[in-house]
């Protein structure tokens, strides 16, 4: 029995062997011919996740940066820029941490915001580094109208047709402020690039300083230097008191310069010659109170005793040393006297009287003076002077009371003094003469006038003053006490290579070495 089983122990060997030989063969063709998902493009199609994480951190870092850059905080000078380090807006809360695609902090040095002033708008550069990975976006930003914060990203705007050029009309002159420019220069704490714009230190440097090539040898000293430039602008005396120009036939306006000030004062009224003005002496007959007397007269009536006079003028020719002097005299032959009643006010009539002798005034007559015709009184208008008068009267009643007055004057046609003889005779006023048709009467104190020749003089107008108008400008005038100009100073000192208080005080390298010590 035991032969006879030992063969068929072998052949279920081989039996499993080949089952376990067939199983292999079909899986290894299963996956031959069966397709399986390529990995490598797996991880590919996550890439677009990983970039959408960096492109929203380096938004982030723009929204963040256009908050922070408020009025105060922009750059005010072309060409100046100021750069925030993410460290930094990590420190001012402007933003939370945020991983890379690997889960990594991004560099908070090397990733920054800066923002740079230009001629119309601001260019904001975001630079973002996670690892290996880098890289930037630039944004333009401007105060537009739409925008909610100081500026904001500028919008594209839409094509429009080209219009009409406005006409721009042209503006005062005035004198223009000058601001200097340099070029690779430090002035006044400021540095100046290649390019005449104000830069920060760094840019300086790579701009307008030629390093030394770093190669440390420690018995080398270099040699630094720093300008320090001050601009001083122009100074000038202080104005002169205004002068006052007339502008000639054909002449223009003055201009204004920086040394000279021109104010236009337009047409001006000016008197080109003055009035000719004489004295002319004169005699005139007039009414001289001397005295009163009572008379019953109607109550409600102004009364008044006059003179009835007749005036004669005389001439005495008299001949001292072959001298001939001429004195004029008058002599008043005054034949009574009269009661006048006043009626009314003084009104001027269209009677006028031209000549060397004017009428005599009366109570209810006299002539006023309106001036002398110079044409008419020849070569001397001083002593014999062609007067003008013009007649006033009033309203009046006369009563005569009879008596007679004889005056004789002799005298200077300048002289105000006199010598009279006179002699008079009154009669009472009958109160039937005065009273008549009165509902009142009473006894009243009445002036006396008489007759008398007063000598005066006057200051007439020979010719009226000219006048024509004139253009005139005023002017004042100042002087250049110092005209503008810059110092520099320059300072020199030797240290080692990349000496940082040196070049954090603005010193830079000249290029030049010397050995030290042995």
């Amino acid at each position: 029995m035991y032969t006879e089983e030992r063969p068929r122990r072998g052949s279920l060997l081989k039996e499993f062997i080949m089952k376990l030989i067939l199983i292999i063969v079909f899986v290894l063709l299963l996956i031959w011919l069966v397709p399986w998902p390529n990995m490598d493009s797996y991880i590919n199609s996550l890439n677009p996740l990983k970039d959408q994480i960096f492109n929203s951190n380096l938004q982030t870092m723009k929204e963040a940066g256009i908050t922070y850059f408020t009025t105060e905080r922009l750059p005010k000078e072309v060409g100046d820029k100021t750069t925030l380090s993410l460290q930094q807006m990590l420190d001012m809360k402007l933003l939370i941490p945020f991983t890379d695609r690997n889960g990594n902090s991004c560099d908070v040095t090397k990733s920054y915001v800066s923002l740079e002033k230009k001629e119309t708008e601001y260019i904001m550069k975001v630079n973002l580094k996670c690892g290996e990975e880098e890289d930037y976006i630039l944004v333009h930003l401007g105060c537009y109208s739409y925008c909610t914060t100081d500026i904001c990203e500028a919008k594209p705007q839409p094509s429009v047709k080209p219009t009409t050029k406005p006409v721009v009309k042209p503006t005062a002159t005035s004198t223009p402020t000058y601001k200097p420019k340099y070029t690779c220069k430090f002035v006044n704490g400021e540095y100046w690039g290649k390019d005449s714009v104000v830069v920060d230190q760094s840019t300086y440097e790579s701009q307008c300083v030629s390093k030394p090539t770093p190669t440390p040898v420690v018995n080398k000293e270099y040699e630094y230097k720093k300008e320090t430039s001050t601009h001083y602008a122009k100074e000038y005396s202080n104005w002169s008191n205004w002068t006052e120009y007339s502008l000639e036939k054909g002449q223009s306006l003055p201009s204004s310069t920086e040394l000279r000030e021109v104010v236009d004062l337009g047409f001006v009224k000016v008197m080109t010659k003055s009035a000719v003005i004489d004295t002319v002496y004169f005699q005139k007959p007039y009414q001289y109170q001397y005295g009163s007397v009572d008379v019953k007269v109607c109550a409600e009536k102004e009364y008044v005793i006059e003179t009835i006079a007749k005036v004669t003028y005389t001439q005495t020719t008299t001949t001292v040393n072959e001298t001939t002097v001429t004195t004029p005299g008058y002599t008043v032959t005054e034949e009574g006297q009269q009661v006048v009643q006043i009626n009314g006010d003084w009104s001027y009539q269209n009677n006028w009287y031209q000549g060397s002798t004017p009428p005599q005034d009366t109570a209810s007559s006299r002539w006023i003076f309106q001036g002398v015709d110079f044409s008419q009184c020849g070569s001397n208008c001083t002593n014999h002077p062609y007067m003008i008068y013009r007649e006033q009267t009033r309203p009046t009643t006369t009563y005569k009371i009879g008596g007679t007055t004889t005056t004789t004057d002799n005298g200077g046609s300048s002289s105000s003094s006199s010598s009279n003889t006179s002699t008079s005779a009154y009669t009472e006023v009958s109160e039937r003469i005065i009273s008549s048709g009165c509902s009142k009467t009473e006894v009243k104190s009445v002036p006396l006038y008489i007759t008398r020749i007063n000598y005066d003089k006057k200051q007439v107008v020979v010719k009226e003053a000219e006048y024509k108008n004139i253009h005139k400008y005023k002017v004042r005038t100042r002087t250049l006490a110092r005209d503008e100009r810059t110092d520099v100073q320059i300072d020199y000192k030797w240290s080692s290579y990349n000496d940082t208080y040196l070049l954090n005080t603005g010193y830079v390298y000249t290029g030049k070495t010397r050995t030290v010590g042995k």
